[in-house]
């Protein structure tokens, strides 16, 4: 049997138009022994609550039992859609075959760690499938069901291995998949295919969603594993369909990152029926991988730049902000917001001391509110450009910098924003000039303002962050790694009380394995436990 990867990009909901995708993509085969598409791909993952909305699961089945009598005399098919029996619902596999459909396997591991919710509305399987097709016994399987007990990093031990009840009882193993990604999981992907593949002595067929869903990012990557463990794949970070072809090696992480987040932000305006982004271009290098990163996914001509110079702007920023915008190919207008900020500082000034941080946050506000007027005007979608350091500690302002559809790069690291950069635009040869890069980070809200007047150097802020934010770590365990304990204590309660910023936030494109959204649920109000 030689299976048929299907890897779609499904729009959450729209049950028709996936429908169309399904029938486009196989519409090229006259025959085949197997199709194999990806979880809830007639749903699109995930669906959340659209799975309780009235009607929605019985339009979903109705499409299944659709799609059977068209594929009739085409081949058999695998397709991820709920099943409801006995008034449980199942995230499930339904087998297309001879006319009829079926759910033949309910996924056993309902996955309730970081962005997955699933036990919210599914009720778990009972054990893995083997369904007999084409006169082979075929094991099904979907997403977690394979990836638990096998090391993948996001995977949560169930204590429960459904992939080890087979056995020898299935001539190929398929995964129906929606796996998000995060840096490094594609490389880990493989590794635990091939080791499933190996120990079980039978091919495996992985079908991964591909796309952006809200801020998740599918990477695809779908591919035929012999049991010697060597790949057939599909092409990631695109639809394809397709039997495969030997893959390449995987990217460096930091680009397969750039693509991700290319993906997650053209999918995102695609799937709002949107088109063009603004954004404000300040001189700095976080506004410049948002461009540049925009640019590449959308076009020059679909993002428009806001300078906004205020009296504490360097010429060096001004003429470096036009002169990404020339290497790009985007628009650039620029708006001074000098008289705005001195009309907007008296008037306050009349009630209240409006220096210092007031004054600092009344310029950044005013620039949000000039970007959201383009926005409204223009029908734009305005894009956050912080990152997931200031994020972290609310070295931004709400109402300011912060406002906007989407955060592109709101789940990099500071340190992480040079290092793609770097990548991207070695030296001064690129799109992101080395001015640029060099530039020490500014706000340049106060004369000679720079950030590590308010912050600990990157380098130290970043790495602390980690281990709080993606490792977990409380805080007096990284003081016993040997870090400074007032450093560890300063930047644990910075991100503790500004946890009311990231409520507000833009969505976050998820890129890591703990971005800040749906993921991490922190509460507003909460005092630490552990004594300092």
């Amino acid at each position: 049997m030689k299976p048929l990867l299907v890897q779609i990009n499904p729009v959450v909901g729209d049950l028709d138009g996936n429908a169309a995708k399904i029938r486009q993509a196989l519409a090229a085969f006259s025959s085949f022994d197997l199709a194999i598409l990806p979880e809830l791909a007639l749903t699109g993952y995930p669906p959340r609550d659209l799975l309780a909305q009235q009607g929605f699961v019985e339009a979903s089945i109705a499409l299944c039992h659709q799609l059977a009598t068209e594929f009739e005399e085409v081949g058999p098919v695998l397709i991820g859609a709920p099943a409801q029996r006995m008034g449980r619902l199942t995230n499930s596999a339904w087998l297309l075959e001879g006319g009829l459909a079926r759910p033949v396997h309910d996924k056993v591991l309902l996955p309730v760690y970081d962005v997955f919710d699933e036990r919210r509305h599914f009720e778990r399987g009972e054990r893995a499938t083997v369904v007999e097709i084409a006169g082979r016994r075929v094991a099904i399987t979907i997403c977690e069901d394979l990836w638990a007990g096998e090391d993948l990093e996001e995977a949560q031990d169930y204590g429960l291995r459904p992939v080890h009840q087979l056995a020898d009882q299935c001539d190929l193993l398929v995964n129906l998949s929606a796996s998000p990604y995060s840096r490094g999981k594609p490389k880990r992907r493989r590794e635990v295919l091939k080791a499933v593949a190996r120990r079980l002595g039978r091919p495996i067929a992985m079908v991964n969603q591909v796309g952006a869903n809200d801020e998740l990012i599918f990477d695809g990557g779908s591919v035929y594993v012999r049991p010697d463990g060597e790949f057939y794949g599909l092409p990631s970070f695109e639809e394809a369909v397709g039997y495969g072809a030997p893959v390449d090696p995987l990217p460096d992480p930091l680009r397969s990152d750039r693509r991700a987040l290319m993906l997650g932000l053209s999918d995102y305006l695609e799937k709002s029926s949107l088109h063009n982004v603004v954004l404000g271009v300040s001189g700095g290098i976080d506004s410049a991988l948002v461009a540049e990163i925009a640019v590449a996914a959308l076009g020059p001509e679909r993002v428009l730049g806001i300078a906004m110079p205020s009296r504490f702007s360097s010429d060096r920023s001004v003429l470096d902000a036009r002169d990404l915008c020339d290497r790009l190919g985007m628009g650039l207008e620029t708006l001074s917001i000098h008289g705005v900020h001195d009309a907007l500082s008296t008037t306050l000034s009349r009630i209240v001391d409006a220096s210092g941080l007031t004054d600092e946050n009344i310029q950044a506000r005013i620039r949000g509110a000039l970007v959201m007027g383009v926005s409204n005007s223009s029908g734009a979608m305005a894009l956050a450009t912080g990152n997931k350091s200031e994020l972290a500690v609310g070295y931004c302002t709400l109402y300011g910098d912060m406002c906007g559809g989407l955060a592109p790069i709101g789940d990099l690291y500071k340190t992480a924003v040079y290092d793609l950069c770097q990548r991207i635009s070695p030296g001064d040869e690129g799109v992101i000039p080395a001015s640029i890069q060099e530039a020490a980070p500014s706000a340049e809200l106060r004369p000679e303002q720079k950030d590590e007047d308010s912050l600990p150097p990157y380098e130290d802020l970043d790495r602390i962050l980690f281990q709080l934010v993606e490792a977990r770590r409380s805080p007096q365990w990284i003081i016993e790694q040997g870090e400074d304990r007032d450093l560890v204590l300063r930047i644990a309660h910075l991100l503790k009380v500004t946890e009311f910023k990231r409520w507000q936030a833009a969505p976050v494109l998820r890129v890591s394995r703990m971005a800040f959204g749906t993921g991490r649920r922190i509460p507003l109000v909460w005092r630490h436990w552990e004594r300092s």
